[in-house]
């Protein structure tokens, strides 16, 4: 076996590079991950508030979108900004912690680039979105909303299991 293996990796059959780096369908890669837009008709909820939603981006292997560059969001502005069927506005993974600072509730990381709209993070509101009035900036919002949101997951880019 060890003979096989040694053969393998010595006729140039495998390099790192040989894996090429995919999103799942119907997901859209920037940078290193992978983004996808849910709504409440997706799911067996009654409603898509935060907690939820973060939930459902955890059982598709995800999370909520994490912000960390202007590159990034502004990739993610423009992805949201040409779809039609976003009601409200989506849920990303900002959380108020103990109602007094923003941090990226999957990670814990602090939220260091940010993008909020004219006044908006210092508003009422523990969860975090980017919403369609604000022209997908980000404003806090009730995390029990009477607005229809949707959520916004994110994945890591992970390998593929086939060759070039």
């Amino acid at each position: 076996m060890l003979l096989l293996i040694s053969l393998f990796l010595t006729t140039g059959l495998f390099t790192a590079s040989s894996a090429k780096l995919t999103c799942p369908s119907g997901w859209v890669s920037y940078s290193k991950s992978c983004y996808k837009v849910y709504h409440l008709s997706d799911t067996s909820y009654d409603d898509m508030r935060f907690r939820k939603a973060d939930l459902f981006c955890g059982f598709r292997g995800g999370m909520l979108a994490e912000i960390n560059s202007e590159n990034e969001n502004n990739f993610i502005k423009s992805f949201l900004a040409n779809r039609t069927d976003i009601t409200h506005g989506v849920w990303i993974g900002l959380r108020k912690m103990w109602g007094q600072f923003w941090m990226w509730d999957h990670s814990w990381d602090d939220v260091i680039f940010s993008d909020w709209a004219d006044h908006q993070g210092t508003q009422e509101g523990l969860c975090g979105g980017m919403f369609r009035k604000y022209k997908y900036s980000w404003a806090p919002e009730e995390c029990l909303p009477d607005k229809e949101m949707s959520c916004l997951c994110e994945k890591k880019l992970r390998h593929s299991n086939y060759w070039d």
